[in-house]
């Protein structure tokens, strides 16, 4: 059977690293002071900031819908099975897009998504590998539906200042977030984001939220790694040294996906568990540092 997978820029992947691993890209859209960016393609989420500042007007949008149906057309005529996983149905219309376009062609199937970022391609390769391994293709293709309850990834963002700016924080709100020195921390479960902790001091809630998992990983006794994503934050390999000692494992890391850190802001950190597999984590760490 011969199978296409198509991802949306959602994944934290570029164009250039979605091929490497032969899979088809759709990018979404972002909007910066009225210019038009193609995510993925025009923007990574490596230079993202390079493009706009603190007082840039920013949208983001999803895959217009005629670049969705070309490729959705060739691919079906070229392929048994199109699998197509996009970014949570619950953060964008991308997901209820490409379901509608989908429905014009008989072997395209769009995943209904509850992940973004890493979650996506390490679900995919776990998918690839169950396929590889003998599995049969309803079951695997069920599988890239189901969230693991033992997952848990937290968003840390240094500044409120694009959560404002964005809508999801008032002025108000923030203002006295900023004078108590208050970090909020957004638990991504199930495709949606929702509030988890707050804390004092960016550095320290950092320090605690990776506590917080190394413990639950162990009381449950989790074959997990762990993960930070970040926007830029030039911090980091202190960051990735303080995960690595406390958990006392290598630590997967990545970028947060470009239309997600310009929500979060720049410095943004977020903290996972992975429970995917060792050789999935493996294969997509290499491709996230082959540019490097």
């Amino acid at each position: 059977m011969k199978i296409a997978i198509i991802i949306d820029s959602a994944s934290g992947l570029s164009k250039a690293e979605a091929e490497k691993l032969n899979w088809h890209y759709l990018p979404l859209g972002i909007t910066i002071d009225d210019k038009f960016y193609q995510d993925g393609i025009d923007v990574t989420s490596k230079n993202i900031y390079d493009f706009f500042n603190p007082k840039s007007k920013v949208q983001t949008s999803a895959t217009p819908p005629a670049l969705v149906e070309e490729l959705f057309e060739k691919l079906s005529q070229e392929n048994d099975k199109v699998i197509v996983f996009p970014i949570s149905k619950h953060l964008s219309s991308q997901y209820q897009n490409l379901a509608a376009t989908a429905m014009k062609f008989k072997n395209v199937h769009v995943v209904k998504s509850n992940k973004v970022a890493m979650l996506i391609p390490l679900a995919l390769l776990d998918f690839e590998k169950a396929l590889a391994e003998g599995q049969d293709f309803e079951t695997s293709l069920k599988k890239l539906e189901i969230w693991k309850e033992e997952q848990k990834i937290l968003l840390i963002p240094y500044s409120n200042d694009r959560l404002v700016a964005g809508g999801r924080l008032s002025p108000a709100a923030a203002k006295v977030a900023k004078l108590l020195k208050i970090t909020p921390v957004i638990k991504f479960e199930d495709g949606q984001l929702l509030r988890h902790a707050k804390g004092l001091v960016f550095d320290k809630v950092i320090n605690n939220m990776m506590k917080e998992l190394t413990e639950e990983s162990k009381d449950k006794e989790l074959e997990s790694t762990p993960v930070i994503l970040h926007a830029n934050n030039p911090q980091i390999d202190e960051f990735i040294q303080e995960f690595e000692t406390i958990s006392g494992s290598s630590v997967f890391v990545g970028n947060i996906p470009s239309v997600v850190a310009i929500h979060t802001g720049h410095k943004a950190i977020a903290l996972a568990n992975n429970t995917f597999s060792k050789e999935s984590s493996e294969k997509l760490q290499h491709v996230l540092n082959s540019d490097l």
